[in-house]
């Protein structure tokens, strides 16, 4: 079940909400209000993967400075702004703070919402085809439990203990498990997957250590930058080289 938290005016058409009927599966949180900080903050200190956040305002001057901070709250999340119209200027200045999608005009909530299933599609967060050995539809129930606790919770979650315990099964029993259903060992599982996060988030989005480092459940910048080096082959420097 993805994870959408949405902010917008008190005054928005709910209208616009009634396609949430087509999105059962998701976890929505839908907050009207004019006073976002204490709720951000409340939901920065969750185990909980925020795949998407959309701020819905008229751009007017503290628009920046409240998205800055939803961006540095949650590094990983696909930000998205909807508003009734925007210059060119303002589009530029959004996406030089981290906005990853924009949608204008009268139906931008609508339209967003229309749009969410093919944007989680290409989640940085989804798990590649590569490490599913077989069509997901066709996993076992188990096993697709495992595939949605990894998409669905922070990286610091993505370990055998919180897994087997979401699972209700032993640890050992999760290991043996595990293997037959993805045909990898945990660990061996584990450094696949986030070798490839880190070649979208650091190769494609251009994150710097110092942004992902506490996402990625490292201590240190020096720890995610050797951690990098080692399953990669080159440094994250050599890795945002054209």
């Amino acid at each position: 079940m993805p994870n959408l938290m949405i902010f917008i005016h008190p005054n928005e058409n709910r209208k616009c909400f009634r396609i949430s009927d087509k999105l059962l599966k998701w976890n929505i949180k839908v907050f009207r209000s004019l006073h976002i900080y204490p709720i951000l903050t409340s939901f920065a200190v969750e185990d909980t993967e925020w795949h998407f956040i959309l701020l819905g305002q008229k751009f007017k001057p503290d628009t920046v400075r409240t998205l800055k901070l939803i961006r540095n709250l949650f590094p990983l999340t696909h930000l998205v702004y909807a508003s009734p119209a925007l210059t060119k200027k303002q589009v530029f200045t959004l996406y030089q703070i981290g906005v990853n999608s924009c949608f204008v005009g009268e139906n931008r909530i609508c339209d967003f919402l229309s749009f969410l299933d093919q944007l989680w599609q290409v989640h940085w967060k989804r798990i590649p085809v590569e490490l599913i050995p077989q069509n997901r539809d066709d996993l076992p129930s188990r096993a697709k439990r495992i595939l949605n606790y990894i998409e669905e919770h922070p990286l610091n979650c993505f370990n055998i203990a919180n897994l087997s315990k979401h699972l209700n099964i032993s640890e050992s029993h999760f290991r043996a498990e595990f293997k037959c259903y993805f045909k990898l060992n945990f660990r061996n599982f584990k450094r696949e997957l986030l070798s490839h996060y880190e070649d979208i988030l650091v190769a494609k989005y251009r994150l710097r250590p110092a942004v992902l480092y506490k996402s990625m459940d490292y201590n240190s910048v020096s720890g995610f930058s050797r951690s990098f080096k080692n399953r990669h082959g080159e440094s994250w420097r050599q890795k945002t080289l054209f």
